[in-house]
C-alpha cells in the first residue's frame, strides 16, 4: 500500500527538495553571503548595506547583526558595533564571538568597565581562550592594575606559548612597573615570535635605553623605523646625549 504524506509533512518535504536543489533560499541569505564577500574586501559601506536588507528580510537573523556588527568595527564605529552585537547576543545569548567583539568595541569606546565585563563573560563561557585574556589584561593595564594584567598574560601565554602579543603586552606592563630587565626579555620573545613586530623593537630600545645598553637601542630604534614606527623627538634627543652618538 502507497504511503500517503500528510499536508504539513508534504509542505517540509517540498522544502527540503527546494534547498537541496539549491532554488529556496531562507530570507535574507542572498544579501548575508553578499555581505560577507564586501566585508572580506574591506568594503565596509557595501557590507553594512547588504547586511541591513538580509536583517530587513529577516529580522531574528543573528548572524547578519553579528557581521553587521564587524563591518561597523572595521569602520571605526563601535557604538553602532555594540547596539549589532547586543541585538545578536539578545537572539543567541551565549554567542561567545559577539561577546568578544563587543568587549573590543566598548574598550575603543572608552568603556573599560563594560569591556572588562564582556572579557569575564568570554572567559567564564570559553576559559581557554588566550586572546581574552590577553585583552582582559590591557583592560587591567589601562586601569593601572599591573599585577592583575601580568597575571592575564601569564594565563594567555600559558595557554599559548608562541603568542607574540601577549609577550609584548606582558613586556610593556613590566616597563611601566619600571621592571626593564623583564620587559627586555618579553619583548625578546615577542619578536622571537613575531619577527615582524614593530612595535616590540621600539619598546625594547626604549627598555635598552634606560638599562644603558646604547648600541642596542640603536640597533632596534633602525628596526623599528623600517617598520614605520618613529621614536619620539624626546626619547631620540634623550639618546643622542647619553650615547654620544648622532645616529
Amino acid at each position: 500500500m502507497a504511503h500517503i504524506l500528510g499536508k504539513n509533512s508534504t509542505i517540509a518535504f517540498i522544502l527540503f527538495l527546494l534547498a537541496a536543489s539549491g532554488c529556496f533560499r531562507p530570507p535574507g541569505e542572498r544579501e548575508f553571503k553578499q555581505g560577507l564577500a564586501y566585508y572580506g574586501d574591506k568594503r565596509y559601506n557595501e557590507a553594512i548595506a547588504e547586511f541591513t536588507k538580509a536583517i530587513a528580510a529577516n529580522s531574528g537573523y543573528a548572524a547578519a547583526y553579528y557581521q553587521r556588527g564587524n563591518a561597523y568595527l572595521g569602520k571605526g564605529n563601535p557604538q553602532q558595533a555594540i547596539a549589532d552585537y547586543s541585538k545578536t547576543l539578545q537572539l543567541m545569548p551565549d554567542y561567545i564571538d559577539a561577546y568578544f567583539w563587543r568587549a573590543i568595541a566598548y574598550h575603543m569606546d572608552g568603556d573599560l568597565t563594560n569591556s572588562l565585563s564582556d572579557f569575564n563573560k568570554v572567559i567564564k563561557l570559553a576559559p581557554n581562550n588566550a586572546a581574552a585574556y590577553n585583552n582582559r589584561g590591557l583592560v587591567y593595564y589601562q586601569q593601572n592594575k599591573f599585577d592583575a594584567a601580568i597575571a592575564d598574560y601569564n594565563k594567555a601565554i600559558a595557554l599559548e606559548p608562541y603568542y607574540a602579543e601577549g609577550y609584548y603586552n606582558r613586556g610593556l606592563t613590566y616597563a611601566t612597573h619600571g621592571d626593564y630587565s623583564q620587559a627586555i626579555s618579553d619583548y625578546t620573545k615577542a619578536i622571537q615570535f613575531d619577527p615582524n613586530f614593530g612595535p616590540a623593537f621600539s619598546g625594547r630600545a626604549f627598555a635598552y635605553y634606560v638599562t644603558g645598553d646604547y648600541d642596542k637601542a640603536w640597533n632596534d630604534l633602525y628596526t623599528a623605523k623600517a617598520y614605520g614606527i618613529s621614536p619620539s623627538p624626546d626619547f631620540l634627543e634623550e639618546l643622542k646625549q647619553a650615547s654620544g652618538r648622532e645616529q
